[in-house]
C-alpha cells in the first residue's frame, strides 16, 4: 500500500417522528406538488430569540416588535409566508453575525445529516444530535420513517449554518466581510429565506427538498462525460499522451458528447500561478490545442484558478490577508477574470473548470472552517458587502463571461454555486496513486451529496482513475457507481493501463451514465462509504475495501 503522504493532492501542490411533529417545526411549511407535507400540531411556532454580534464576545439580544427584532440601531425583519420566511438586516453598527433561535423539543430525533460549506472531505455522515456541530446551509433530521428538513434557499447573501440541541434549533448568519465586521451603511440586506418540510425517509424525497431550496434559481442540467488528465499526470502534461487518450475516449460510450479536460499545468505559470494568456512551451498555442481535441472527437475543457496572482499583478489588486491571492471586491480584478474567461472561449474551449476560489478568498479548506469560514482581523478592500455577496458577484461574473461554456465549480460553495454553475465538485480530490483516498473522498461525496444531483447542479464527485497504482476491481467499482448514480463522469486513465477490460468497462460506464435516472445509497445511515445502492428496483453492491483494510493516517 502506498501511504497517502505520497499522494499529490492540490493542497499538497499548493503548500509545496413524535417530538418533531409535536414541536420541532419552524413557523412555515413548504408545499410541493411532489412531496406532501405533514400538518403542524402546534401553533406557537414563531421565532423565540434573535441575537446580533459585533464580535462573539459582544452579543446584543434584540427585542421583538411585530415582525421586527431590534435594538441598538440593529433591525432584523422576518417576513413569513406559507412558502418560507425571509430574513433581512439593517444596521448602522459594524456587525459580524445574526443568530436566530427556535425553542423546540428534539427528543425524537435519531440522527441528523448536514451539508458542507463547499466540498465534502470524506466526512459527511448521519450523526447523533451534537449542539457543537455546525451544519452549513441545510439539515435533515431523521425520526425513523420520517424526516424533518430545514434549509435556506440557494444563493443567500450570507453564510448560513444550523446547530441543533435537544431544546431547540439555531440559525447562524455570518455577515462578515473578510474576517471583519460588515459595514452595511444605509442599505437593507436580504439575508436568507428559510424553508422547512416533512418528508418520507427516502433519498428521492430529500432530492425533492433540494429542488425546493432552489426557489427562483432554477437551472437546466446536462449529463457530462469525458476524461481529465490530473489523476494520471498531476500537472506534468504530455501533449502526445493527452491527444492519444482523447482519441480513445471519443470512441467510447456511443454518440454522447465527451469532454477532454486539461487540468492544472497547461499554462506558463504552472499549477499555481498566473499568467493564463498562453500555453506552456510543451503545450503550445492554446487555439491549436483546443482544435486538436475537437478534431479527435471530444469537446475541449480547461482548468483555471481565477484568484491567484503572479508576475505583473499590481500590488493594489492583492489581498491584505494573503498577497498571493487577488481581492475580488475590486472591479479591476473582476475585469481581469472576465478577460481570462472570454479568452478561453475565443481559444475554442467549451468547458471551464475553475478552482481554488474558496481557499484563495478565505485561507481555509472546508474541513477547517467549522462555524467560521475565515479567521478574524482582516478585510477586503470593500467592507460594505458580505463574503457571500462578494462570492456571488465573482461567480456571476464568471458565468456571464463564459456564455455557453459548461462550468464546473471546484472548491466553490455548494449553496452559492447552485443555479449558477452547471456542475459542482462535491468532494475533495480522488487519487490515481492511493485507492484509500478515492474510497474516502469519492464514495462519500457520491453518496451524501447525491440528493443535490440535478437539483442544485450536476454533481461531480471527482475523477474515476484507471492507473497502475489502483487495484482494478476497486477502481472499476467506483467507475460504475458514478455512472449508475447519473453524476458527472470523468475518467482519468493512464494510457498504458487501457487494456480490453478497461476499455470495455469505460465504454459501458459512459453508456450507463448517459441514460441513468440516478442511484441512491441504501446503507448510508450505517456506512460513510455506502456499499449498497438502489437504482429503481435494481440493487447494486460494491466492495470498497482494499485487502489490508483502510489507511487511517491523514494526507
Amino acid at each position: 500500500m502506498v501511504p497517502p503522504e505520497q499522494d499529490l493532492s492540490r493542497r499538497t501542490l499548493l503548500n509545496a417522528s413524535g417530538a418533531i411533529i409535536a414541536g420541532a417545526a419552524l413557523p412555515w411549511m413548504s408545499k410541493s406538488p411532489s412531496i406532501s407535507s405533514k400538518p403542524i400540531s402546534r401553533l406557537d411556532t414563531g421565532v423565540d430569540a434573535v441575537v446580533a454580534y459585533n464580535d462573539l464576545d459582544n452579543p446584543r439580544l434584540l427585542k421583538r416588535k411585530g415582525n421586527v427584532w431590534q435594538g441598538d440601531s440593529i433591525e432584523v425583519t422576518i417576513q413569513e409566508s406559507p412558502n418560507g420566511a425571509a430574513f433581512s438586516l439593517s444596521t448602522s453598527k459594524p456587525i459580524t453575525r445574526i443568530m436566530v433561535r427556535w425553542k423546540r423539543s428534539l427528543g425524537g430525533v435519531q440522527s441528523v445529516l448536514g451539508d458542507h460549506w463547499e466540498r465534502a472531505y470524506g466526512d459527511l455522515a448521519w450523526r447523533s444530535v451534537n449542539p457543537a456541530h455546525p451544519m452549513p446551509w441545510y439539515f435533515f433530521a431523521c425520526t425513523g420513517e420520517d424526516l424533518f428538513a430545514v434549509g435556506v434557499l440557494t444563493q443567500p447573501n450570507c453564510h448560513c449554518f444550523w446547530t441543533l440541541d435537544l431544546d431547540g434549533i439555531n440559525l447562524w448568519c455570518d455577515v462578515r466581510s473578510g474576517g471583519s465586521p460588515l459595514e452595511l451603511g444605509a442599505r437593507t440586506l436580504a439575508l436568507c429565506t428559510v424553508l422547512s418540510q416533512f418528508l418520507p425517509n427516502e433519498p428521492s424525497a430529500m432530492q425533492g427538498f433540494s429542488k425546493n431550496l432552489m426557489g427562483q434559481n432554477q437551472a437546466t442540467f446536462q449529463r457530462v462525460l469525458g476524461f481529465n488528465d490530473w489523476d494520471f499526470d498531476y500537472g506534468t502534461i504530455n501533449r502526445d499522451i493527452f491527444m492519444q487518450t482523447t482519441s480513445i475516449i471519443s470512441g467510447l460510450g456511443g454518440s454522447h458528447p465527451k469532454y477532454a479536460v486539461v487540468d492544472a499545468g497547461w499554462s506558463t505559470g504552472g499549477t499555481d500561478a498566473r499568467p493564463y494568456d498562453r500555453g506552456a512551451k510543451h503545450i503550445g498555442p492554446m487555439t491549436e490545442f483546443a482544435d486538436d481535441i475537437r478534431k479527435r472527437g471530444c469537446q475541449p475543457g480547461l482548468w483555471y484558478r481565477p484568484l491567484i496572482g503572479g508576475p505583473g499583478i499590481q500590488d493594489a489588486w492583492r489581498q491584505t490577508r494573503d498577497q498571493s491571492a487577488l481581492d475580488p471586491t475590486l472591479p479591476a480584478v473582476i475585469d481581469l477574470i472576465q478577460t481570462d474567461v472570454k479568452r478561453f472561449r475565443k481559444w475554442g474551449f467549451d468547458l471551464l473548470k475553475h478552482d481554488f476560489s474558496t481557499w484563495d478568498m478565505t485561507g481555509r479548506w472546508g474541513f477547517q472552517m467549522g462555524p467560521s469560514i475565515t479567521k478574524y482581523g482582516w478585510s477586503f478592500a470593500d467592507r460594505s458587502r458580505t463574503n457571500a455577496e462578494i462570492t456571488l458577484n465573482l461567480y456571476r461574473a464568471i458565468r456571464e463571461a463564459a456564455g455557453p461554456m459548461v462550468i464546473i465549480g471546484c472548491n466553490t460553495y455548494s449553496h452559492l454555486s447552485a443555479g449558477i454553475f452547471d456542475l459542482n465538485r462535491t468532494g475533495d480530490d480522488t487519487s490515481g496513486r492511493v485507492w484509500e483516498r478515492t474510497r474516502k473522498m469519492g464514495v462519500n461525496a457520491l453518496a451524501f451529496r447525491s440528493v443535490q444531483n440535478h437539483a442544485f447542479y450536476q454533481c461531480d464527485p471527482d475523477m474515476a482513475p484507471v492507473t497502475k497504482d489502483l487495484p482494478w476491481p476497486l477502481a472499476k467499482n467506483y467507475l460504475m457507481a458514478v455512472a449508475r448514480a447519473g453524476q458527472a463522469l470523468f475518467v482519468s486513465p493512464e494510457l498504458n493501463q487501457l487494456g480490453d477490460k478497461q476499455l470495455h468497462a469505460i465504454d459501458l460506464a459512459f453508456r450507463t451514465a448517459a441514460m441513468s435516472t440516478g442511484a441512491y445509497p441504501v446503507d448510508w445511515h450505517d456506512n460513510v462509504t455506502p456499499s449498497e445502492w438502489r437504482a429503481g428496483k435494481t440493487l447494486s453492491k460494491y466492495d470498497w475495501m482494499a485487502s489490508l483494510g483502510s489507511w487511517p493516517f491523514p494526507d
